[in-house]
């Protein structure tokens, strides 16, 4: 479903096309996914897309297509993608800010998360033998839009299913890609906490459930991993979600991504 890194997390805004938070400078690979990214900017009668693929081994590939419409003079900047606030409660139990950088928040259904590549397949088959849908799926990330945070922190829910449960499944779809993924069980602040290294030296996943959410906290530094988990939220405690645009319209589901 993803590339990872902080483009991970993918949803489409009114329009249909694929979008989520921009490439981070620091090198992160995002979400799982959750990601297709689409960012389009016209500039002086060109028009450049920036895709980031969604699966492994893949990397941001930039393409300048002509055109012969000139740009009015008087047209403002292309306007920022339409973020996505469908599940606000959950973006509230991610962390506003690590380390003193703020954190944009948003959230999604897993109809727009999920596609047709091998760890969405492998999910979806999980929230079926569980009774559920894609839809039932929420999820939510927490990521610095300038990129200069070495970080995504994503929380994840299906109502009605085990969060370890949940959590196993996320950690099986990823072996699908990454099969050399090692997997272990450690503390950090006074937390049981899920390691997965990947083994390619960049980001890895530290998986931490509390009540009915499982939190994928990823990063390539394990000291922002402790930070970002010091950060969540208490439970009951957590400030609403802010937002640096206007919320989304309904998601329109992935036709059939990190």
């Amino acid at each position: 479903m993803r590339e990872r890194g902080v483009q991970a997390r993918r949803a489409r805004g009114a329009d249909g096309e694929p979008r989520t938070a921009p490439p981070p400078a620091s090198g992160v690979r995002f979400w799982q996914a959750l990601a297709i990214v689409a960012l389009i900017a016209a500039t002086a009668g060109w028009t450049t897309v920036a895709v980031i693929a969604m699966r492994p081994s893949t990397a941001a590939v930039a393409v300048a297509s002509p055109t012969d419409e000139p740009v009015p003079s008087d047209e403002g900047s292309a306007e920022p993608p339409i973020e996505s606030h469908v599940v606000a409660d959950l973006e509230a139990l991610l962390p506003a800010d690590v380390n003193g950088t703020s954190l944009t928040r948003e959230s999604w259904t897993g109809d727009t998360i999920l596609g047709d590549d091998t760890w969405s397949a492998s999910l979806t088959t999980f929230l079926t033998k569980s009774g559920k849908t894609p839809t039932d799926l929420q999820a939510s990330q927490a990521y610095d839009a300038a990129g200069s945070l070495d970080l995504s922190a994503g929380a994840f829910r299906v109502a009605g299913v085990d969060p370890a449960a949940l959590r196993d499944a996320m950690i099986a779809a990823y072996k699908g890609d990454y099969p050399d993924l090692k997997i272990a069980t450690t503390k950090i602040g006074g937390l049981d906490v899920t390691t997965g290294d990947f083994g390619d030296g960049g980001v890895n996943s530290y998986w931490y459930v509390r009540d009915n959410v499982v939190f994928d906290i990823e990063t390539s530094d394990p000291s922002i991993a402790q930070a970002a988990l010091a950060a969540l939220p208490a439970p009951g405690a957590a400030a609403p979600p802010s937002s640096t645009g206007p919320a989304s319209a309904s998601p329109v589901a992935s036709p059939s991504p990190s």
